[in-house]
């Protein structure tokens, strides 16, 4: 093997962090130019709040969907948006349960990080090695923001300098992609360089390019964010200063400024105007999680207020779903459902059923299901068909509980609900019903592996059949004639990846 000298190696490092495709890797490398605290998340791509018809679109596209991880990333997206964080989070965290790690982080790659473009690029065979298809496809499509960033990283392999522009051309084309943020974590890594350095060139010329596009998009929080950390990473603290203050001087509300200055005041060790400049950072611009995660920490664990920190912990965990900080909200909700319900009385359960917060419902369904009255009966239904799973279980185990000591009462509501045109409140009745009654309802059940919704047959599968029927003699037939005939593909998948037959 030829040696290599000590300057390309470093150069092929470089192009290696700029090539990576996965969102942990860009998230590493973003941080480490923004401040020495490399646990901080990156901003992520921008959603627009979507208006109040659009939760309805997204929730009747998840039950049409159901078995579509897509369908479910996207009814988190339109609960985020109209601020019922809990109940995305849940959806979430749920979606990742369901259908597995894998499929989960693809859905999510494309409907939370915005990554279509790249996926697209990726299915039709096309990688950072095929310059000349890649400048082809260009000539077509010459502000395509997956085929600059493939142009770029392919540039930088042997021309770092004259992939700069390109880092540049492509942050400033569409900057509120997925492929821009990428795009700027590299011109803010660069632009971070030392005097000392052997690449600082280059870095001179990604701070020019950084200097231009604030200068083009004076108001765009990332930009400006990519600007200002890199001059304080390079030791230009004043600098640094400079630009925030002139920033705010002319905007007070500019939210990049602010997040800047958060990092500031949390350098000299002044917690109280940390927290008073990221809160207006992340007022301004709620997609900035880098504000989120000091925010987060200084609530949770500096002041001991985990409740306050937990939006801020919601909106990381969209980011990036990691298991940890999926463990510390659960803590959060678990806590505070508690000591919410506890203080409630039976009464007021109706407003705690209708809650917009999935943790209270599910929690109120625990309660009228320990209360066993029968005046609940009708509300619990009606979550059977919630956008959240674990309160569907809730209602699901509380209506059994009501029917242990008010049988009439819940079995005069079968045949209606069995027969309900919402696929999830009616496999999650034959749930209870087979529970409740199991000989009676095999022939519903039986009828359910025949439904034309794929998510019924599912459902009725995994949930009920496995459940109450799979080692009965008489139902074995039943279940080898419906597996010989379901042909649909997601059903199918699900089946495989489950170990399910």
């Amino acid at each position: 093997m030829k040696t290599r000298t000590e300057r390309h190696k470093l150069l092929l490092a470089i192009a290696v962090l700029m090539i990576a495709g996965s969102l942990a890797a860009y998230c590493l490398l973003f941080l480490r130019w923004l401040g020495n605290d490399t646990t901080a998340a990156p901003f992520s791509p921008r959603a627009p709040t979507p208006p109040p018809e659009a939760l309805a679109a997204a929730r009747a596209r998840f039950r049409e969907g159901y078995l579509d991880p897509v369908s479910h990333l996207r009814l988190a997206e339109a609960l985020y948006g109209v601020g019922r964080r809990v109940d995305a989070f849940y959806v979430i965290k749920e979606t990742r349960e369901f259908f597995g790690e894998e499929d989960f982080r693809r859905a999510h790659e494309r409907v939370i990080l915005r990554k279509d473009s790249v996926a697209a690029q990726a299915e039709a065979g096309l990688d950072s090695g095929d310059g000349a298809k890649i400048d082809s496809l260009l000539a077509e499509r010459p502000t395509d923001p997956s085929l600059l960033l493939l142009k770029a990283d392919l540039t930088a392999r042997t021309d770092l300098m004259g992939a700069i522009p390109l880092y540049a051309r492509l942050a400033n084309s569409a900057p509120d992609s997925f492929e821009a943020k990428r795009a700027l974590g590299t011109l803010a890594k660069l632009a971070q360089k030392k005097d000392s350095d052997p690449q600082i060139e280059a870095g001179r010329l990604a701070q020019e390019a950084l200097q231009e596009l604030f200068k083009a998009q004076p108001k765009e929080p990332l930009v400006f964010a990519s600007l200002a950390t890199a001059a304080w990473n390079r030791g230009e603290l004043s600098a640094a200063k400079a630009l925030v203050n002139e920033a705010l001087r002319k905007d007070p509300a500019h939210a990049g400024a602010l997040m800047v200055d958060g990092m500031i005041a949390r350098s000299d060790g002044d917690a109280d105007r940390a927290v008073k400049e990221f809160s207006a950072a992340w007022d301004k611009n709620p997609d900035d999680l880098y504000s989120a995660e000091q925010l987060a920490r200084l609530y949770d664990r500096e002041r001991g207020d985990p409740e306050a920190a937990l939006p801020y912990y919601i909106a990381l965990y969209r980011g990036d779903p990691a298991e940890p900080l999926e463990h510390r909200i659960a803590e959060i909700l678990d806590a505070r459902r508690k000591a919410v319900l506890g203080r409630a009385v039976e009464e007021s359960l109706s407003r705690f059923l209708s809650s917009d917060d999935g943790s209270l419902r599910a929690e109120a369904c625990a309660r009228a299901g320990a209360a066993k009255d029968e005046q609940w009966i009708d509300a619990l239904a009606e979550l059977l068909d919630d956008d959240v799973d674990m309160v569907r279980h809730n209602a699901d185990y509380a209506l059994y509980q009501i029917a242990s000591s008010r049988p009439e009462s819940v079995r005069e509501r079968k045949d209606a609900w069995l027969r309900s045109p919402r696929p999830l409140l009616r496999t999650r009745a034959l749930n209870l019903f087979a529970d409740l009654q199991t000989a009676e309802t095999f022939p519903a059940v039986e009828a359910a592996l025949n439904d034309p919704d794929p998510a019924v047959r599912f459902l009725t599968k995994t949930m009920v059949f496995d459940h109450y029927y799979k080692n009965l003699e008489a139902a074995r037939e039943v279940r080898d004639k419906y597996l010989a005939r379901e042909k649909d593909p997601a059903v199918l998948a699900l089946y495989a990846r489950m170990g399910k037959s």
